[in-house]
């Protein structure tokens, strides 16, 4: 072949030359394909639409326990429904693959139908209120499943579309649910706990009241006014008890006093009436004697005897006792005051490490409170979102589009099988046909000629028909 380029004329000439090896290839080419493509079972696709519905009452109302991208959600509850009993429950209901659905052949039955099940996002533009910009949410999906039989391809797309919304209701009260329960449980145990809480603080101010940081002024200003009474007591004290040692040593020679005064008139008496060797003279004048060395001497107790009766001894006597009775009532007084003064000191020297435990327990306490009034309204959220649920007011899956009929395949594309197998076809035939050219030497015009002589040839004669 010429190495000069290829015009319309020589390639026109090339395929009469070659359209054996063009034709053959391209037609078991063609019409491979179009026996392949209405060989292959057709396969009918049914389809049912799921609506993604946003919440009948705003979430700034009542918020919901269910959070998350709707993708997200629709990818968990495609896992719930796409297990191994669901779609073996599935297949078993419809009656689908009866010849290949035994036990032991389970597997690859459900293998199958996970082949056959279609799940595809629908979205739409939108803009972020939050941030303003552009966003495409997913608003509902599809769920699809093909079968050689459009009624089965229809009774199971119908079939998964239920179980879609029925999951996705069962899981959402569910996490409903389980959110008030965890909220519940931890409620419950704050309420334990402030209760041992409260107990402990009540068990601890009751052993250490006196020394709380709020009782600290109170203290201080009672062992104030208790060392005041002190001393006022004390201020008392001493002019009772120098009145006391008075009253007492007059008491002590009251009573031979007396009788040394009746002695001395009944010795004076008996001098007017005897002489001074009479017998009763002489004793009366010991007597006396006696009783000057005893009053000297400061008497005894034995003599107020004599005493008891005189005004005077009494009225002593009496005083003595009140003073006496005073003395022991400030006594009794100044030791409770002692007794409290240390109580006070040592509830103010616990103070310090007193209120450490103090403000400790109380710290606790308000948090655990705070926490409980915060779990609180929690839980009421939580109570109204699944009650939300459970009336389906909050986002839910809605079927909008029930499971079509398929009236035409949807596979094979008879239609795309043929076009591709035409379109190989020409190139098959074009590559034979190029191919042959290139390999055949032989000389088939003046170009071919020229290319071998390197020269025009003189002269060609027209090929001669007949």
């Amino acid at each position: 072949m010429s190495g000069n380029p290829l015009i319309f004329e020589d390639l026109w000439a090339i395929l009469r030359r070659r359209k054996l090896h063009f034709g053959i290839p391209a037609a078991i080419i063609l019409l491979s394909s179009i026996a392949l493509a209405y060989s292959l079972t057709p396969v009918f696709v049914s389809t049912a639409t799921i609506l993604i519905e946003e919440p009948e009452i705003p979430e700034n109302l009542v918020a919901s326990t269910v959070t998350g991208f709707a993708s997200e959600r629709i990818q968990m509850i495609r896992n719930r429904v796409m297990t191994n009993d669901n779609l073996w429950a599935i297949a078993e209901k419809i009656d689908l693959y009866p010849g290949e659905r035994t036990i032991e052949n389970q597997q690859a039955v459900i293998k199958k139908m996970r082949e056959n099940i279609g799940l595809d996002m629908v979205t739409s533009e939108a803009v972020d209120p939050k941030n303003g910009r552009a966003i495409t949410p997913t608003i509902a999906f599809t769920v699809s499943f093909g079968n050689e039989s459009p009624e089965l391809a229809q009774a199971v797309a119908s079939e998964l579309a239920q179980r879609y919304i029925t999951e996705d209701r069962s899981s959402r009260t569910q996490s409903a649910q389980q959110a008030s329960s965890f909220l519940k449980d931890e409620a419950q145990r704050l309420q334990d706990q402030i209760s041992d809480l409260e107990a402990r603080t009540a068990a601890f101010k009751a052993k250490n009241a006196g020394s709380l940081p709020e009782s600290f002024e109170a203290t201080s200003r009672f062992l104030q006014t208790a060392q005041q009474q002190l001393e006022q007591l004390d201020a008392k004290m001493a002019p009772l008890e120098s009145r006391y040692a008075f009253l007492k040593a007059r008491l002590t020679g009251f009573g031979a006093s007396a009788e040394l005064v009746k002695a001395r008139d009944e010795l004076a008496a008996a001098r007017e009436k005897y002489s001074e060797i009479y017998p009763e003279v002489i004793r009366l004048k010991q007597a006396v004697e006696a009783l000057e060395a005893e009053v000297n001497q400061g008497g005894s107790s034995s003599d107020y005897g004599y005493a008891s009766s005189d005004p005077a001894y009494l009225a002593l006597q009496s005083e003595l006792q009140q003073v006496g009775g005073e003395i022991s009532a400030i006594r009794s007084q100044r030791a409770d005051l002692n007794q409290k003064i240390a109580e006070y000191q040592s509830r103010l020297a616990r103070s310090p490490e007193v209120e450490r435990e103090y403000l400790a327990l109380n710290r606790n306490l308000t948090h655990d409170i705070s926490s409980y009034r915060e779990i609180m309204e929690k839980l009421a959220s939580a109570q109204l979102a699944e009650e939300l649920e459970r009336s389906q007011k909050a986002g839910r899956f809605t079927l909008v589009a029930a499971a079509s009929y398929p009236t035409s395949p949807s596979k094979p594309n008879i239609p795309a099988i043929i076009l591709l197998g035409f379109t190989f076809a020409i190139g098959v035939g074009v590559g034979v046909a190029g191919l042959a050219e290139y390999l055949d030497h032989r000389i088939y015009g003046p170009k071919d000629l020229a290319a071998v002589f390197n020269a025009p040839p003189i002269a060609i004669i027209p090929e001669i028909a007949g």
